[in-house]
Formats: structure tokens, sequence, C-alpha cells
């Protein structure tokens, strides 16, 4: 059977259990290069060749039925994604402290059931590498090892740049007004304004290896002009990073209008989620209410897409008779204002602590993730599967943060490759 299917293209049948053939041999090194194991590489799909693409399936949220077609065909020929699968085998006398040790990571990159029960010879331990990206709040801050940058500026600016030791730079283009949906209506129904936003854009590609719109506000009448916007955008950047910026408020597509999330997925690399700040004293980061915002864009956006772009300061409230006022702040700085004033811990409904002074007339409240908070945000992007994680306001950070990233994924750096 195999000699009969000797010049079987990849791609072009459904292979399911007993398929033979070359193209049975390529689906079976492209699992192992992801990190499946298959068994012997010999071009039959067996047992071990099917569970390993049930595996595969599951961990990219694709239909679990162990047939390759389409979507299993087109994820595998992906040279860029951002998450790739790690399995250690137990070997006679390990501890998982010194497994975490060989490769950097913490108990809980391999998940809760790994804690609680102990190891034994020739377990499989599954854990993954994922991206890290930073936004930061100056072009002097200098991070550490991550996947990339990504430098901010407006529409029509000058692109500062510095020198990184980052593996990648990614550049945000924002629209710069307070009122961005009315700045984005103008420029998609404006034919200039359509052609010089495209040049500039160009202009930035050619600066960096990436480009991000997060471009979330617009009227839903926008929708369509904003992908066909996106789909010329895509053929400008080539083989370079396109990525774009949602959030649940960001019109759906209806009758009426809007963007149609899985659509524009489609011809984007990745699609950043980006937490919204709150509007009122309360926590930064609240589980819940993250949770459920990666479930709504699960439902169209696949999973090995997204990225969370969660915020890594402080917040300081400020209550007076005549106004309630915000402002975001460092680690060190709140942490300077606590010890200053002699804040007090507090809690609040959503059992959420946070730091409380009084002085004359004023009350302030002052807002610090805590790291068990940073550990429920990277858990869930285990759990779901998430490429990763954007930090957003780089510099600002409480340094413990590196420590917590490094305990629950590798960061993966563009153009690496772990096989």
């Amino acid at each position: 059977m195999l000699r009969r299917r000797k010049g079987m293209k990849f791609g072009r049948r459904l292979l399911k259990l007993g398929s033979s053939g070359e193209d049975v041999l390529q689906l079976q090194k492209y699992l192992t290069n992801f990190g499946y194991q298959v068994g012997p590489i010999d071009g039959h799909f067996g047992y071990l060749t099917q569970e390993a693409l049930r595996f595969f399936q599951r961990d990219f949220r694709l239909r679990i039925d162990g047939i390759a077609g389409p979507e299993v065909f087109g994820l595998l020929k992906e040279t860029n994604l951002p998450i790739r699968r790690r399995v250690h085998h137990v070997q006679p006398g390990e501890t998982l402290e010194k497994i975490c040790q060989l490769y950097d990571v913490g108990s809980a990159a391999f998940g809760r059931q790994v804690c609680k029960a102990p190891l034994y010879p020739g377990q499989s331990l599954v854990f993954f590498h994922r991206e890290v990206w930073g936004i930061p709040v100056s072009p002097q801050v200098e991070p550490m090892s991550i996947t990339g940058v990504i430098h901010p500026t407006t529409l029509y600016e000058d692109i500062k740049l510095s020198d990184t030791k980052t593996s990648d730079r990614i550049i945000a283009v924002d629209l710069g007004t307070e009122n961005p949906g009315l700045r984005l209506h103008q420029v998609l129904t404006n034919r200039k304004q359509r052609k010089a936003s495209r040049s500039y854009l160009q202009k930035a590609l050619a600066r960096a290896k990436g480009l991000y719109l997060p471009w979330e506000e617009f009227s839903r009448v926008d929708g369509v002009r904003y992908y066909k916007f996106l789909r010329k955008l895509r053929r400008l950047a080539n083989d370079k990073r396109l990525m774009i910026g949602l959030t649940a408020a960001t019109p759906r597509w209806n009758v009426f209008g809007g963007l149609d999330f899985k659509e524009v997925s489609n011809i984007v690399d990745q699609v950043v989620i980006r937490i919204p700040l709150p509007t009122e004293p309360g926590p930064i980061i609240s589980k819940l209410r993250l949770e459920c915002l990666i479930h709504k864009m699960l439902r169209d956006i696949p999973s090995y897409k997204i990225l969370l772009r969660i915020p890594v300061y402080a917040m300081k409230w400020t209550f007076t008779e005549s106004e309630v006022t915000s402002e975001i702040l460092s680690h060190s700085a709140a942490m300077s204002q606590v010890f200053r004033y002699g804040a007090r811990l507090a809690a609040d409904q959503e059992n959420s602590l946070y730091y409380r002074y009084r002085r004359q007339e004023t009350e302030t409240e002052i807002r610090i993730t805590s790291q068990r908070e940073y550990n429920q945000v990277l858990s869930l992007i285990n759990r779901y599967n998430l490429a990763g994680v954007v930090l957003d306001g780089l510099g600002l950070e409480d340094q413990r943060l590196w420590q917590t990233i490094r305990s629950h994924f590798v960061n993966v750096s563009m153009g690496e490759h772990f096989f």
C-alpha cells in the first residue's frame, strides 16, 4: 500500500486509521516536530498516530476525531505557530524539582495533577512554549529576554525606535485621538486617507518584523470597510506578522454590519485581546470577567491566535467630595506610597485586596495586582492553550512577575525551534 501511495501529495486526501503512504509519513513527521509521539515513523497510520493526532486536535481546539483534514493540514504547515508542545519522560530517581530546574519552569507548567500525585518512571509530563511580548512605557526600557517588544506610535508620526536585545520588534500604530472610532471612519471612507495610511503602515513594516493595529473602537457600519482594509494590508505585509486588537465591545457582524471575527482571524496572524481597565475602583484584573471574555472570543477565534494583553502596573484611585480620579503608577511607586502614608490592607466584594489611606479630606485606594492574580491569568492561558501574553506597561511591573511567568510556561522567541 505504501508503494502504491508513493506519489500522494500531503493534504490531498483525508488521513485516518489504516491509511498509508508518503503523505502519512509527512503527517507523522509534522506531528513529531510539534512534540507529539506517533510511534514508528513508517508511513502507516496506526493507533499511536491516531492518538497523537487526537492530542494535537485537542490542544488546538479542533474537532477531536483522529482524522487529518484541511484544518489539521493548514495548522501543521504553519512555520511560525507560537505554541510548541514539549514532553518530558520521567526517569528513575527524577523529582519534579529537578525536572523544573532542567527546563527553567515551575511546577505550574505541568498542570495541577502533577503537583498532587507522586511521579513514576516513564510518566509523560507535557508543557508548552508560549510567546511573551512587552509594550514598554518608553523606548529606553530594556526588557528581560522575551519574544519581542511592541513599540507604540501614532498614525502619521515619525517612528522612533531604540536598539533592543530582543529577538523581534513589532510597531503598534494607534489612531491617536479622543474619538478613535471617528478617526478610523475618516481613514476608511476617505480615499486619500486610506492611501496615505497604507503608505505609512508599509513604511512601518519595512522598519520592523510586524505590525499591530489596536483599533478596537469603530462604528458598526465600518466593519466591512475595516475587513477590506486588513485584506489589502495583509498583501502588503507579505510574510511579516500582522496583529490586530479586539475586545468584547468591538461590534460583531450581524445584519446591521460589524466585523466578522472568524473571517478577520483567518487573514491576520494574531488577535490581541485587551483586558479593559476598570472605570471605577476595583481589581485591575478580574479572573471571572477575564474567563468570560476568553469564552466569548473562542467562539470565533482559534486559541493559538490569541494573545492576552494584561496591564502590569498599579492604579491609584483618589476620592474627593467632587470627583473620583485614577492614576497609573509603577509597582515601586505604589509600594512607596503604601509605606510612606501607612496604608492599610482591605478587601472588596470580590475578595481582592487593596491598600487604603486617608489624608486630610482625601481618601486614596491603591490597587496592585498580586502574584496570585497573575498566577490565575497565566493558568487560564495554559488551560485554553492561548498563544501567550502581552505585558502592557513594561518598566512599571513588579520584578517578581518574571519568575511567575517562567513558572507557567517557557518563553518562545520568534525564529527558534525546539525540535
